[in-house]
Parts: C-alpha cells; sequence; structure tokens
C-alpha cells in the first residue's frame, strides 16, 4: 500500500486541476491521515466486459480520461482547471466523444474511507443509461435506433449490465446488505428515456426482480438475515411494488433493519438447525453521511452500497458543491484520490466475460 501513496507534489497537482470550488476535502492532505486513507488502496478494481476489442488497457484508458467535474447546465471547461488537466496528465478531449455505450462501460469497487466518522465504507460505482440533454452520448446512442423494440432491447441490456456487476461483487465479496440508489435513467433521464418510448421504472423493477431476488429468499438459509434496500427510491419501488415483487419483510424502520437483530428471527424445523434470520426488503431513505454515521464498522463492513456514475467525471465529481450522490459520497470520502488511475496507480483490472457472468439461476 505503501508503494501506491502519491507524494506530496501529487496531492497538490490533483487539487490544482479542479476549479477551486469543487476541490475535493482538504483532510486529505493531513500527513496523520495518510495511512488511513491509504488502508486498501490495492484493493480498488476495475471491472469491465470482456468483448471483441475491449482490453485492460481501453478499460484503463476509460478509468484515466476523465474531467475532475461533470456539472449538467454548466459549461465543463468552468468548472476544471483545463490547461493543468492537459499538462500532468496528458489529457484531451477525446473521451467526450464516445461512438457508443458499448465502446466500454466499467463499474468501479472501492472501500473508502470517510471524516470526520473516520470509517469505512464498501462502494460499488456503476453507470447505466445516462442523458441530461439530447447530445450525451447515451440519448444519441439510443435515438439512433429506430425500431422501438431493438431500441428497448439496447436500453434494457446496459442496465442489465449493472445489475450483473451488483450481483457479482455482492456475492462473490459476502455482503449481507445491499443498498441501490437508482441508477439508469430515475433521475432526469427519464425524460428523455420516456420520449425514445422506453419505460425506466418498469425496466428497472424487472430487473431487480431478475437479479436479486433469488437472493433474498425468506425460507432460504443461504439468505438469512441479508438485507436489500432500494434507498431514494419510493417511486421506482415504494413497499407495495416490494411486497409484490419480492415477499419479503417490508414497512420497517432503519432502526430494525440492522443485521444483528433477532427480532425478525424465525427458527427452522429440527432442533438441531440454526435459526433463520429473514431477509429484508423494503424501501428507504437515507443520506449516505447518515448511513456511515449510524452503522457502526462492523455494519458497514457486511454493506455493500450502490452509486450511480457517469462518463466523464472523476468518481467524487463536484464534492460539497454537487447534490448528485457521487458528490455527496466525495465530499465525505477519499473516493476521488483512490478511484484515479493517475494517483493511485494500484488499482486492479478485472474483466468480465459472457461466461463468468453470474446469472441468477447458476447461485
Amino acid at each position: 500500500m505503501d508503494a501506491n501513496k502519491p507524494q506530496a507534489n501529487t496531492l497538490k497537482v490533483f487539487f490544482e486541476v479542479y476549479d477551486s470550488i469543487y476541490r475535493p476535502p482538504e483532510w486529505l492532505k493531513m500527513p496523520d491521515l495518510q495511512e488511513f486513507i491509504w488502508q486498501y488502496a490495492d484493493m480498488v478494481t476495475i471491472y469491465y466486459n470482456k468483448l471483441p476489442g475491449i482490453t485492460e488497457k481501453i478499460a484503463r484508458k476509460a478509468a484515466e480520461k476523465r474531467i475532475p467535474t461533470y456539472i449538467p447546465n454548466k459549461q465543463p471547461y468552468l468548472t476544471y482547471n483545463r490547461q493543468s488537466l492537459q499538462y500532468h496528465y496528458k489529457y484531451t478531449d477525446e473521451h467526450l466523444d464516445f461512438k457508443g455505450p458499448a465502446e466500454v462501460n466499467i463499474a468501479l469497487f472501492c472501500i473508502t474511507p470517510t471524516f470526520p466518522d473516520l470509517k469505512y465504507i464498501h462502494i460499488l460505482a456503476v453507470y447505466g443509461p445516462k442523458m441530461h440533454t439530447m447530445q450525451c452520448p447515451d440519448y444519441k446512442y439510443l435515438s439512433a435506433v429506430k425500431s422501438l423494440e431493438i431500441r428497448q432491447h439496447k436500453y434494457t441490456d446496459m442496465v442489465a449490465d449493472c445489475f450483473r456487476k451488483i450481483r457479482a461483487v455482492f456475492v462473490s465479496k459476502g455482503y449481507r446488505r445491499l443498498i441501490i440508489h437508482g441508477f439508469g435513467g430515475m433521475g432526469q433521464s427519464r425524460i428523455l428515456l420516456e420520449c425514445l418510448e422506453l419505460n425506466p421504472v418498469k425496466i428497472f423493477r424487472k430487473l431487480a426482480y431478475k437479479y436479486l431476488a433469488d437472493l433474498f429468499k425468506p425460507a432460504d438459509p443461504l439468505c438469512s438475515g441479508r438485507e436489500l434496500l432500494f434507498n431514494e427510491l419510493g417511486e421506482v419501488f415504494p413497499d407495495s411494488e416490494i411486497e409484490s415483487y419480492f415477499g419479503a419483510n417490508v414497512g420497517l424502520n432503519w432502526q430494525q433493519t440492522t443485521l444483528n437483530t433477532d427480532k425478525y428471527t424465525t427458527h427452522a424445523s429440527g432442533d438441531n438447525k440454526p435459526p433463520i434470520r429473514r431477509p429484508i426488503v423494503r424501501s428507504t431513505h437515507i443520506p449516505i453521511s447518515e448511513l456511515v454515521e449510524q452503522l457502526d464498522q462492523a455494519e458497514l463492513d457486511k454493506t455493500l452500497v450502490i452509486i450511480n456514475w457517469d462518463r466523464y467525471s472523476i468518481l467524487g465529481n463536484g464534492h460539497r458543491h454537487d447534490n448528485s450522490l457521487a458528490g455527496k459520497l466525495g465530499s465525505i470520502s477519499a473516493v476521488s484520490l483512490l478511484s484515479y488511475p493517475f494517483t493511485n496507480p494500484g488499482i486492479q483490472y478485472v474483466g468480465i466475460t459472457t461466461a463468468n457472468k453470474i446469472e441468477p439461476q447458476s447461485i
């Protein structure tokens, strides 16, 4: 981990490429916190799809060629130091001209420290279709498809790719709680998606059930004590919809959903069998800062938080002056520093092929 720590000058350069109001938190520079910040730097992982023409080199490029800050409805060049970015990180504008979303779709896993709580939070950043204007690559890609059936198939596959990566990481790393925030068109993108005759809410619900439902079966001992929380997605997944899709416990207060509770335990048949703690699936609303504050480290280590990324910015985006979830996370964590290959050369790259994608029926 020591080899991955940037020198003081590297940190200075990293801060300089941001406009002053969008910079990462100042505590990232504190000498006394460096061990804490870089503790899990070598576990940061970029997941990419191994497709014809998509290599680790291309996935690395997708992670490197990012502007510090991308704020919708603001001119990008006004939110970062373009000259410094070009000089220090050899940045060019070529990545702003994606040929299409199929070029490369990456997800980033990170165990990032937080401040002032001095805890670690486990996150997976994914990006499904995202479009704030008709100039966005995802909109151009989908709007060019004239057949509604084919367009719906392409959109569905883009969102499904996110769920496949979520499932793979959740299962392979043994998490017990999954907190999902919206992606693939749950925000401003919904307007343009609906203009393309696509129904992002309906597709999100179906894919969430397809890829996650069997991981939260009430009667399955392997699912004992697991929790699936759709955070700030009440419009997409109200408790009534969750009940009809998942059929698990719903409508519980946040304080009742910690993993160490025995409140919802049902005993398996047979005296020698361990009790089964019924899984919980529900909609909730809890800011990322409160999540870190309320859970102790043991609980956070069992929790995977899914956040929405975009194709342009370094993860963390505009930090404290960015109202998105990525910005709120960036304002309390080291995620921008850890997720950028130029400041964290220890990032791992894992290619996922069609053969090793974890489908629901395989587990």
